[in-house]
């Protein structure tokens, strides 16, 4: 498994974020991720991941193949 160093994850995470803030109409989604602890970034990251995956999850159900 490959090593990720912190600031690699949490550009990585900010990418991901600001998607998510643009769908939202946020107008300076930069100067929002810069206000954002470590904490704060991972938290909304992480809700992003598990909708993402209920999803797909209920995708699959619809479509029988779970």
């Amino acid at each position: 498994m490959e090593e990720i160093s912190v600031k690699d994850f949490r550009g990585a995470m900010e990418d991901r974020v600001a998607e998510f803030l643009k769908v939202f109409g946020v107008k300076d989604v930069q100067a929002e991720l810069k206000k954002m602890t470590f904490s704060e970034l991972l938290n909304i990251y992480l809700n992003v991941w598990t909708v993402e995956l209920l999803h797909e999850l209920n995708n699959l159900l619809r479509s029988r193949q779970i």
